[in-house]
C-alpha cells in the first residue's frame, strides 16, 4: 500500500504514553509478584524451621504407635514460666547471680595484696607468684566451653550450685597450701569452677525478663564482672593489713559458702527448655499420654557432640586480625584492672600514698 503514510509516533504522542503506561504497569506487576514470592518464600523458611523438630519425627511411630508427638508449651498466665515471676522474685534472683559474677571476679584480683607474704612462705619469685592470677584467668576461660554445654542440658540451676560447690572445695587447698604447686593448682582448679557466671548467668537475666525490660537488669548483671578485678584488691588490702595472708581465702571461702546457700535456696530453674521437659515428664506421666514431649527431649545431641561444638566454635570464627586487636584491649584491661598495688608505676608512688596506708 504504497500510498498509505506511516504515523510518527514521538515520546510526548498520546500512543506513547499509552504504551509506557501498560509497560509500566506490568513493569510493577512482575516487580510485586517477585517481591510477594520472596516474602512467602522467606515465611516458608522460617516455618519450615520452626517445625523442624517436628517433621523430623513425623514419619516415626513412638512406642503407643502413633504417628507424631504433642509438644508441650507454656499456658497463658503459668506460674512455672520465668517470665511469669513476680517482679520481686525475679531480681532477688539477678541480685544473686550477679553476687555470684562479683564473687568470682573478686577472687581473681584479691590475690594481688598476697603476693609479698607469698614469696616469702613459699620463697619463690615474683614471676612464679604472678602465676596464681594467670592460672586463675585461664580456668575462667576454659570452664565455660564445658559448662555452657552442660547447661543446655540440665538446666542452669545444677551448674551454679554444683559450680560453687567446687569453687568453694577448690578455695580450700589455696588457703591451707603448704607448697607453691598446691596453691597454684588450686587457684586453677576454682577459676575453671567459678566460670559458670562468666557463661551461664547472663542467660539467666534473658530467662526472667523479655524486650525493654531486660536492658536493666542486664545493666546491672553485667556491672558486677567488671567491678570484680577493681573491688578484690580493696578487700584484699584491708584483710592484709592485719591478718595473715591466708585469711584472704578464709573470707573468700565464707563468702562463697554463703553465695552457695543463697543459690540453693533462692535461685529456681530458669531455662525454658529445661521446665518444659519435666513438664512434659509430668503430664505423661498424670494423663498417661505418651505422645507428649517437649522440644528438649527431641534434641538428638549428646553431651559430648555439644562439648566439642562449643569448644570449635572459637577456631571457627577464628581471624587473625579481630583476634589480634581483641586480646591487645584484654590484656591492657586486665593489666590495669589485676595490677599489683606497688607496680604499676612504683617509682610515683611513696610509702604514704600506697593502698595500705590508704586504709
Amino acid at each position: 500500500m504504497s500510498g498509505s503514510t506511516t504515523p510518527t509516533v514521538t515520546a510526548d504522542s498520546p500512543v506513547a504514553e499509552e504504551f509506557k503506561s501498560k509497560v509500566g504497569n506490568d513493569a510493577i506487576r512482575i516487580q510485586n509478584s517477585s517481591i510477594s514470592n520472596e516474602i512467602s518464600n522467606a515465611f516458608k523458611k522460617e516455618k519450615e524451621k520452626k517445625e523442624h523438630v517436628a517433621s523430623r519425627h513425623s514419619d516415626s511411630k513412638n512406642e503407643t504407635g502413633q504417628d507424631s508427638y504433642e509438644f508441650v508449651e507454656w499456658d497463658e498466665g503459668e506460674a512455672a514460666n520465668p517470665c511469669n515471676f513476680s517482679t520481686f522474685k525475679k531480681w532477688t534472683i539477678v541480685l544473686i547471680v550477679g553476687q555470684g559474677a562479683l564473687c568470682a571476679t573478686v577472687c581473681s584480683s584479691i590475690i594481688a595484696m598476697t603476693y609479698e607474704a607469698v614469696e616469702l612462705e613459699f620463697g619463690i619469685s615474683p614471676q612464679v607468684a604472678t602465676l596464681g592470677v594467670t592460672l586463675f584467668i585461664f580456668g575462667l576461660g576454659l570452664g565455660p566451653l564445658f559448662l555452657g554445654p552442660l547447661s543446655e542440658f540440665y538446666g542452669r540451676a545444677p551448674i551454679y550450685i554444683w559450680s560453687y560447690f567446687f569453687f568453694v572445695l577448690f578455695n580450700i587447698p589455696v588457703a591451707l597450701a603448704k607448697n607453691v604447686e598446691t596453691w597454684l593448682i588450686g587457684r586453677f582448679l576454682s577459676g575453671f569452677s567459678g566460670a559458670a557466671f562468666l557463661s551461664v548467668a547472663g542467660g539467666s537475666v534473658s530467662d526472667l525478663f523479655r524486650g525493654p525490660k531486660l536492658s536493666l537488669p542486664m545493666s546491672v548483671f553485667s556491672a558486677c564482672p567488671f567491678l570484680g578485678p577493681v573491688v578484690g584488691p580493696i578487700i584484699g588490702g584491708f584483710i592484709n593489713q592485719h591478718v595473715s595472708w591466708r585469711w584472704t581465702w578464709y573470707v573468700q571461702i565464707i563468702w562463697t559458702a554463703v553465695e552457695l546457700a543463697l543459690l540453693i535456696f533462692f535461685v529456681p530453674e530458669t531455662y525454658s527448655p529445661v521446665l518444659l521437659k519435666r513438664k512434659a515428664q509430668r503430664l505423661r506421666k498424670e494423663t498417661g499420654n505418651e505422645r507428649l514431649r517437649a522440644p528438649l527431649e527431641l534434641d538428638e545431641r549428646t553431651i559430648l557432640q555439644a562439648t566439642l561444638f562449643s569448644c570449635t566454635v572459637p577456631f571457627r570464627m577464628f581471624n587473625p586480625v579481630l583476634y589480634s586487636i581483641v586480646i591487645d584491649c584484654l590484656s591492657f584491661l586486665y593489666r590495669i584492672g589485676r595490677s599489683r598495688t606497688d607496680g604499676p608505676c612504683p617509682q610515683y608512688l611513696d610509702e604514704s600514698a600506697a593502698w595500705y596506708s590508704v586504709y
